[in-house]
């Protein structure tokens, strides 16, 4: 829903605030309709990046949205800081798109990226249903082979941890309805009473990894 998808990303701005100064420059890669810009520019300049004509149509009715893919971009200035939400496991060649990444960050910039983590205890337990697992992402990382990747690429590690996520009651209900021991509790989430409700929620598998350029 809208107000969960906001209140992640006021969530996730919190964390990047702490990296950042006020009026940086940021690029979200892979902006959707633009959530995170709309959250992200009360602090920052924001720019993204959407590849989807209906979701970058939306984003840019109030923000700069470039619609090619980032190993493409030429941007006039370099950034602060890209963010990638969702979004390096859709790439055919994420290694093209890491260090174009790269390239498009100053000095001492940073890289934030969203993705599941394949190694986490949850996804080992739920194998194929782990819900990552679909045709539409082309990637799957681990903690390891994420940090191997933009190391590999030039970037110094600074730490993974679990993406904080806001989830309506509703929402999640319907998520659990896929497997057969959550459904009871399912049925307790859909109630009028509960599904309006949101929470946030951290939970296995939900992977951030933070990064840097190096200065020269």
């Amino acid at each position: 829903t809208k107000e969960q998808r906001t209140k992640t990303a006021i969530s996730s701005v919190k964390i990047i605030d702490a990296y950042l100064k006020k009026g940086q420059k940021i690029l979200d890669v892979g902006c959707n309709t633009g959530f995170f810009l709309d959250v992200a520019s009360s602090k920052f300049n924001v720019e993204g990046i959407e590849l989807s004509k209906w979701s970058a149509d939306l984003a840019s009715m109030n923000h700069t949205v470039h619609r090619q893919p980032l190993s493409q971009l030429r941007p006039v200035e370099l950034y602060d800081c890209l963010t990638l939400f969702g979004v390096i496991e859709h790439f055919s060649d994420p290694s093209l798109e890491i260090a174009a990444a790269f390239q498009a960050l100053t000095p001492g910039g940073y890289i934030f990226i969203y993705t599941g983590d394949k190694n986490a205890i949850l996804p080992r337990l739920l194998k194929k249903k782990w819900w990552w697992y679909q045709g539409m992402h082309l990637q799957y990382f681990s903690k390891s082979s994420l940090r191997q990747l933009i190391e590999r690429t030039g970037f110094v590690y600074i730490r993974s941890s679990r993406f904080p996520l806001f989830f309506s009651l509703n929402s999640l209900s319907t998520s659990m309805n896929r497997y057969p021991l959550l459904r009871p509790i399912s049925k307790i989430l859909a109630s009028r009473l509960l599904n309006s409700i949101h929470i946030r929620i951290s939970v296995s598998g939900e992977m951030m990894l933070i990064a840097k350029k190096p200065l020269p």
